[in-house]
C-alpha cells in the first residue's frame, strides 16, 4: 500500500504524496534537516509534527538496527549519537520529544 513502510526495507520512506513535502536536496533557504529512523516512534512523531506544522525538511534516514547513529561520519554531525536530530540553520535539537515540540511549534 503507498505510504506504508516495508519492514524490511530500513530505509523506506514515505509514500510520495507526503514526500513532495520533504526535499530530496537542501537548498539555502531551506537548511532544515530531520535525521532518524522512521521506524523509531520519536522520529514519526517529529515527522507528524513538522509535517502537521506545514514545515519543509529533508529527511535523513539513520537506521538504527544497523547502529548508524554510533557511525563516525554521523558522530561529527551530532557528537552524542542521539535519534531523532532535527537540525535548523545553527541550532541543534536533541533529547526529549518537549524539546522538538518547544522548538518547531514556536
Amino acid at each position: 500500500k503507498p505510504g506504508q513502510l516495508n519492514p524490511s526495507d530500513r530505509q523506506a520512506r514515505p509514500s510520495q504524496e507526503t514526500s513532495d513535502h520533504y526535499s530530496a536536496a537542501t537548498t539555502q533557504a531551506n537548511p532544515t534537516k530531520l535525521y532518524g529512523d522512521l521506524f523509531d516512534c520519536d522520529t514519526r512523531t517529529v515527522f507528524a509534527l513538522l509535517e502537521l506544522q506545514g514545515l519543509k525538511f529533508e529527511y535523513q534516514p539513520i537506521c538504527l538496527a544497523a547502529r548508524e547513529h554510533e557511525q563516525e561520519s554521523y558522530l561529527k554531525i551530532c557528537p552524542i549519537g542521539a535519534v531523532p536530530m532535527l537540525k535548523d540553520k545553527n541550532y541543534k535539537v536533541m533529547g526529549n520529544l518537549h524539546n522538538f515540540v518547544s522548538y518547531i511549534c514556536d
